[in-house]
């Protein structure tokens, strides 16, 4: 008797007691869901006679998958080595190795990663003399991964006639499909594909297989896509004996495929099916369990389930509006430092999520700043990613010329066409005349020691190298980063690529305009190259604060998938960014963000921060947020507010930014969402206030929004400070006359 058994709750056991027919379980975030799986294989084994041949269990990454095989292990032991148990991708290259040959393809076939594709692309645009400029690889890969996704074949795919890039794309698809089937390869969309391919098509082989697994189970339902929706179908249609799990509220990667059709229409799909609902869960306390009903049972396209613990109902999740984002990492990191120090959380208990990767710079920053150590889950440190390598790279050789490894880095990159070939020689020059690369570049075009093509594309990189030298002597650094983008050619580069890779690469170079506009604003008439340079360089260099993996996990929402933390920082949530604005023509979208919204919010297990910015820097230009629609949805009585968020008429349940001061009309309005728009022709406001880390209330008491008495001019309204203590530049608006900047001594708080 399996001892585990008598620790389930009622509906976990009901699910693993099921024995035959369809069985769809419903599972909560944090309800048990893979001690339920594990049981239920080994109540098959040990109680009811199933062999573990008989036993495909399926799974999304091999994490879970090995995590899975370990528990069972321990159930039933060395018997669980014969049940099929992997992902997706591996059960069908198991398959596809015992029956490709019906396809026409031999066993031993190859299977291509993304850099194999790429590579393959790139290759047949070169045969097909399609310009590599004009259509680029990326975009016509991801146009191929697409016409995969939706299981379409080069025959099958119905083109626009007026659209030139799906053209070229289906006949670049045709000649890929060409050329793999001659390469006897598989890409990772193709194992899926011919797995369905196959059974489809072949009797004797879906026979065989639905004979072999008379029990299926599949975690993450949720997230199947058509090609696995397809395969689970024909895998069952003799016998139904399909045990589905997965939570409809998390469902976040329709980006990829995922369609949550599939599970909302199971039932349907296979009648007379069971639904079991985990409901009870073992991770959170009751306030944040709250909190994520309130956000996602605005949700219509799901199955209506309400998570409860036995946990009690914890602490209220703190709501916190920063000034800036850099404020906003402020904020963060000065909590994080408390928590650490007051109540003994290691730097390991917390998580900060963010929508896009373009937020962590700011939050890095500050982390970086306060010595607290940190690592990116799913991704790369900002500074670490290639644009912006790039666009350093860039500015490192302007500030030093001999600098050799950045200076091979970018002469290519946006492509003009110097390749290995004429690099080799210029080094070669280099080393015959003891001189640097870039120099060597110079003799080249003064002496004719190139060839006439590759010389002319070395006299243009040069002069390019010399105008933009000039320039950074000339221009501001934040006006100068766009316009060194602009003169290189980046941002004509990823416009014309116009995939959702590279938006998100835009997005990071804007990122780095804000970064500079920010420092220059700090730093005033000090601000340098050479001194942003180093900032960047002690923001990138995190490597001496490894403590055994005891660092802060930084990520994207989507990256925390799956993943648990005592303490939760859901950063920037304000419409446009959490909803995302790429959401917000589409219902379904927004449905999509708030599932998202749903997993940042069900990882916190203690403590839970909901952060935002009331104004952002986008495009290097300063503007007024308005917080998230998922802001609203929350009860005040789930929530903590430590920044004159929440609003005093409670009767509305509404958010709003700034001080809720009945008498303060003749300086601001309202606007119909209830959110004060700051005129920003004033300029940004860029001071920061300090603040008392536990209360996190300003310390200051001049600071933006607050009312101020000058003797000559009266009672005016602060809209922005630069520096600290009494010497601070204080702008002042008041009634009648232009805005004015005081020294902050010569100014009283009022009221």
């Amino acid at each position: 008797m399996n001892p585990e058994l008598d620790e389930l709750n009622s509906p976990q056991r009901e699910a693993v007691e099921h024995l035959d027919g369809p069985l769809l379980i419903l599972a909560g975030a944090g309800s048990g869901k893979t001690r339920v799986i594990t049981n239920r294989i080994a109540n098959l084994i040990d109680n009811c006679g199933v062999s573990p041949w008989q036993i495909l269990a399926v799974t999304f990454t091999n994490k879970a998958a090995q995590e899975m095989r370990e528990r069972v292990e321990r159930l039933v032991g060395h018997s669980a080595k014969s049940i099929s148990l992997g992902t997706f991708h591996s059960i069908c290259v198991r398959i596809l190795r015992r029956y490709i040959d019906r396809l026409g393809y031999e066993t031993s076939f190859s299977i291509y990663d993304s850099d194999d594709q790429l590579r393959l692309v790139r290759q047949i645009l070169k045969d097909l003399n399609i310009s590599k400029d004009r259509f680029k690889p990326n975009a016509i890969l991801g146009a191929i991964g697409q016409f995969k996704q939706e299981m379409l074949g080069p025959d099958e795919v119905s083109l626009d006639q007026q659209h030139l890039f799906q053209e070229v794309a289906l006949r670049v698809y045709e000649a890929y499909q060409a050329k793999l089937k001659a390469s006897n390869a598989l890409d990772f969309d193709d194992l899926l594909n011919m797995a369905v391919k196959l059974l489809q098509k072949d009797e004797e082989v879906r026979s065989i297989l639905s004979d072999q697994w008379k029990f299926i189970l599949v975690d993450e339902y949720q997230d199947t896509n058509r090609a696995q929706y397809s395969m689970l179908r024909l895998l069952t249609e003799s016998h139904q004996n399909i045990c589905v799990v997965g939570d409809d509220d998390q469902s976040i990667y329709r980006w990829r495929g995922a369609d949550i059709q599939n599970i909302l229409s199971f039932e349907k799909d296979y009648q007379n099916s069971r639904v079991v609902k985990l409901e009870q869960n073992y991770r959170s306390t009751g306030n944040i369990l709250n909190i994520a009903y309130d956000v996602i049972c605005k949700n219509e396209e799901r199955k209506e389930k309400k998570l409860w613990t036995a946990l009690g109902e914890g602490e209220r999740a703190i709501v916190y509006a920063a000034e800036t984002e850099s404020r906003e990492g402020q904020y963060i990191a000065d909590q994080i430092s408390r928590l650490s120090r007051s109540e003994g959380y290691s730097h390991g208990k917390f998580a900060v999520f963010y929508r896009t990767n373009a937020q962590s710079r700011a939050i890095e920053q500050q982390l970086v700043m306060n010595r607290i150590p940190y690592t990116i889950v799913g991704g790369l440190r900002f500074y670490e990613r290639k644009e912006i390598k790039d666009t350093l790279a860039y500015l490192r050789v302007l500030s030093n010329i001999r600098d050799e490894i950045n200076l091979l880095r970018i002469i290519n990159v946006p492509a003009r066409g110097i390749g290995a070939v004429t690099v080799g020689k210029l080094r070669n020059i280099a080393a015959t005349e003891g001189t640097t690369v870039f120099n060597a570049m110079q003799l080249a075009c003064e002496k004719n020691l190139l060839s006439a093509g590759p010389l002319k594309k070395i006299t243009g990189f040069v002069k390019l190298m010399n105008e933009l030298q000039s320039l950074v002597k000339t221009v501001p650094l934040d006006e100068f980063i766009p316009e060194l983008l602009e003169k290189v050619g980046y941002w004509d580069m990823l416009n014309r690529e116009d995939t959702d890779e590279s938006k998100d690469r835009i997005a990071n170079l804007n990122e780095l305009v804000n970064e500079v506009s920010e420092y220059v604003t700090m730093a005033g008439e000090e601000a340098s190259l050479e001194a942003f340079l180093e900032r960047t360089a002690l923001v990138a260099d995190i490597d001496s604060f490894d403590n055994d993996n005891e660092k802060v996990a930084l990520m994207t929402v989507h990256s925390a998938k799956g993943l648990e933390f005592p303490i939760v920082f859901l950063t920037g949530m304000e419409e446009q960014l959490f909803p995302h604005s790429r959401s917000m023509d589409s219902e379904f979208a927004i449905e999509e963000e708030r599932r998202l919204a749903y997993v940042g919010i069900t990882r916190a297990r203690k403590k839970l921060f909901l952060t935002l910015a009331r104004t952002r820097m986008v495009f290097g230009q300063t503007r007024a947020t308005t917080p998230s629609r998922f802001m609203n949805d929350i009860s005040v009585e789930y929530i903590e507010d430590r920044s004159f968020v929440l609003s005093k008429q409670k009767a509305t349940d509404s958010l709003h930014f700034g001080r809720n001061n009945e008498n303060d009309n003749e300086f601001s309005q309202l606007s119909e969402d209830g959110f004060e728009a700051p005129d920003m022709s004033i300029g940004e406001m860029d001071y920061e206030p300090s603040f008392d880390a536990d209360t996190g209330e300003p310390t200051s008491a001049i600071q933006p929004g607050v009312k101020v008495y000058h003797p000559s001019w009266g009672v005016g309204k602060v809209v922005a400070v630069i520096g600290n203590g009494e010497s601070a530049k204080v702008k002042v608006m008041f009634p009648s006359i232009p805005l004015k900047q005081i020294i902050a001594k010569y100014l009283q708080p009022v009221g």
